[in-house]
């Protein structure tokens, strides 16, 4: 799935996070030089610029938990173009999934898990990347005005 992804170049750009050969330090980097060319044209043409920068700072530490599971199976049909048999491949391992707490001996009983990706998996990182990738379709650069 992920030669997929990257075959046909659906996963944003600037999505660094869960990525290989990639860091989030590259989103501080992305943003120094889109600034830097923000500056560089104001000089350039002696113009006021107007921008509009709206940038989504997240704690993805509960993220895992909370995806959605139809929302993850639309974006991949609509999104991904994964339909059909791997749809339901990945439906099936995110299905009829449990989960119990062991405290010093006690157990809790078993509770069914009805969203989020497997944390500590290696599909889990790239099933979450996948449900976030459409957030910097949402972070817009508006207009410079000259």
């Amino acid at each position: 799935m992920h030669f997929y992804l990257q075959k046909y170049k659906l996963l944003s750009k600037y999505q660094f996070g869960f990525k290989s050969k990639s860091a989030t330090s590259y989103t501080i980097e992305t943003i120094y030089t889109i600034f830097f060319w923000v500056m560089l044209i104001m000089d350039l043409y002696s113009c006021s610029i107007f921008l509009f920068v709206h940038f989504y700072l997240f704690d993805l530490s509960k993220a895992f938990e909370t995806a959605n599971h139809n929302v993850l199976f639309n974006k991949f049909y609509h999104n991904f173009g994964i339909r059909w048999i791997p749809l339901q491949l990945i439906a099936s391992y995110l299905s009829n999934r449990k989960q119990f707490v062991n405290l010093e001996n006690l157990q809790s009983g078993l509770v069914d898990i009805s969203n989020g990706v497997p944390q500590g998996s290696v599909l889990g990182p790239l099933l979450l990347i996948m449900y976030i990738n459409d957030l910097s379709e949402s972070s817009a650069f508006y207009s410079i005005l000259c």
